[in-house]
């Protein structure tokens, strides 16, 4: 009779070799997920509104071109300043001004103001 031999349990070169990977590639993924966090959480604490010296409109611009700047919903400047311009929002701010006898720093800054008051940062 033979005597009973213990099996021992060996890795292949292939699983070693997956098992390397596995733990690398979740290493990776758990110091980018810290990092995002980390990087949300500080962005939070400094999300807070815009000042009105920080809105840069320039009388050149059209409504078109702030909302896509300042991430506005389309017709948020239009329902909030009360603009009546079919033109609206492909009109530029100088020319709106002119036609509706409107001084352009005064409706830049109602248009500064109402970006404040949206909460969004440039």
């Amino acid at each position: 009779m033979m005597p009973h031999r213990r099996k021992h349990w060996r890795l292949n070169k292939d699983t070693l070799i997956q098992i390397v990977v596995v733990v690398v590639f979740a290493t990776f993924v758990i110091v980018e997920v810290v990092d995002l966090v980390h990087d949300y959480k500080t962005t939070r604490q400094n999300d807070t509104p815009p000042s009105q010296s920080l809105i840069q409109i320039q009388p050149w611009m059209t409504f078109s071109y702030i909302n896509f700047l300042y991430d506005l919903p389309e017709g948020y400047l239009k329902s909030t300043l009360a603009i009546p311009d079919m033109r609206y929002p492909n009109v530029e701010i100088r020319h709106y001004a002119k036609k509706y006898g409107i001084d352009q720093a005064t409706l830049i800054h109602a248009i500064a103001i109402a970006i404040i008051h949206y909460g969004v940062r440039p």
